[in-house]
């Protein structure tokens, strides 16, 4: 992609372009495996087929939707991948103060340019801005259902740092496997 743009964006930015919804589908997932008491607790993450596979959708509705989500408009920062005045990926983040980390919220990119290096572009940039701002690393959460996203993290120098058995909905839901990842970077990579 020869005319592809990554830079910092503002909210007006964001209101002019299209925000793409962001999905990924599976068959597999890393189980969680713990086992001991507290507060020796030990897990392990181990490759699973799921019993069936599972999509997920996450949202798109817009510069409104990220701010619900994620924050109010003064704490979060933007960063977009434009080509042929597309908006083709988009990494939303905001500093953690309290513990000098920029924490990644949301990175997504156009399901029809992935594997083309936005996402390496975003995360670029990315590692810029944490250094801008004098942070310790750069930290996220993601789902361990969400292999493509964990590999994607993981080739690019994320380490599990955590999870969370409970932040997702209880045992009502269709997929009870779910747990939440927390992964991160520090800058001197």
């Amino acid at each position: 992609m020869a005319d592809l743009r990554v830079r910092d964006m503002s909210l007006e930015d964001l209101r002019s372009l299209e925000i793409f919804a962001s999905s990924y589908r599976t068959d597999r997932y890393l189980r969680l495996e713990m086992e001991g008491g507290d507060p020796a607790k030990m897990w392990r993450l181990v490759p699973a087929q799921l019993p069936r596979p599972v999509t997920k959708v996450l949202d798109g509705g817009g510069v409104q939707a990220l701010l619900e989500l994620y924050g109010e408009a003064s704490q979060l920062h933007f960063v977009g991948a434009v080509a042929d005045s597309e908006l083709i990926g988009l990494a939303t983040w905001r500093m953690e103060h309290w513990n000098h980390m920029l924490w990644l919220c949301d990175i997504r990119v156009r399901e029809e340019k992935r594997s083309h290096g936005v996402g390496s572009r975003l995360m670029e940039a990315l590692h810029w801005s944490a250094l801008r701002e004098d942070a310790g690393g750069i930290m996220l959460e993601t789902q361990n259902l969400n292999l493509a996203a964990i590999e994607f993290y993981r080739t690019r120098g994320f380490e599990v740092a955590g999870i969370n058995t409970r932040l997702y909905p209880g045992a009502d839901r269709s997929d009870p496997w779910e747990v939440a990842l927390y992964m991160h970077r520090g800058l001197d990579g």
